[in-house]
């Protein structure tokens, strides 16, 4: 059996179907390997385009919030040959944080204070996927440290995580706190 090229057989399909019927009630049936894998209605096909294959939109499965980052996970896109990755502070204007990614996951370790919106692209050397559906952590930002004291009955204290300053007065509270023994009021 000879073989065609798709582009030559669908411009002289229409051409012959402009021409020839009015493309009313005639329909396009494409086929792989033989099944029917999707029948159009000629009189709803304005244009046809080809061009490169498209890979399949990634799928992000996590966004997890650390301490001080937050860890982003997906699905891996079959034919990529790596990620790129975009956040976003209002989940409207994303910028690129990193492209070559290659692992499937990736870790920011600047995210913004307050919602951080994440997308994912894959890509190869002649395709591009679309973004991912976004994901999103929420950063506080880096939790304050909390000092413990003991008071003269034995009890532990929340100490406020004050540090020493050199100039301060007696009606400044402030210590400096290195170690349990260093604290200094």
């Amino acid at each position: 059996m000879k073989k065609f090229n798709i582009q030559f057989v669908l411009m002289l399909f229409f051409l012959l179907m402009g021409s020839v019927v009015s493309g009313q009630d005639q329909t396009l049936q494409i086929y792989n390997n033989g099944n029917i894998v999707k029948v159009i209605e000629v009189s709803q096909i304005d244009s046809i385009k080809f061009g490169a294959v498209v890979l399949l939109t990634p799928v992000i499965r996590n966004t997890v919030l650390n301490d001080t980052n937050i860890s982003i996970s997906w699905d891996i896109v079959p034919k990529a040959t790596s990620y790129e990755i975009f956040r976003s502070g209002d989940n409207i204007n994303y910028t690129l944080l990193q492209n070559g990614i290659t692992a499937l996951t990736y870790t920011d370790n600047t995210p913004l204070t307050g919602k951080n919106y994440y997308k994912i692209k894959a890509v190869n050397s002649t395709a591009e996927s679309l973004l991912s559906e976004a994901k999103f952590a929420i950063f506080m930002g880096v939790a304050p440290e909390i000092y413990f004291s003991r008071d003269e009955e034995g009890l532990d204290r929340i100490q406020p995580p004050y540090r020493y300053v050199e100039e301060a007065t007696m009606e400044n509270i402030y210590a400096q706190i290195s170690s349990e023994e260093d604290l200094k009021y």
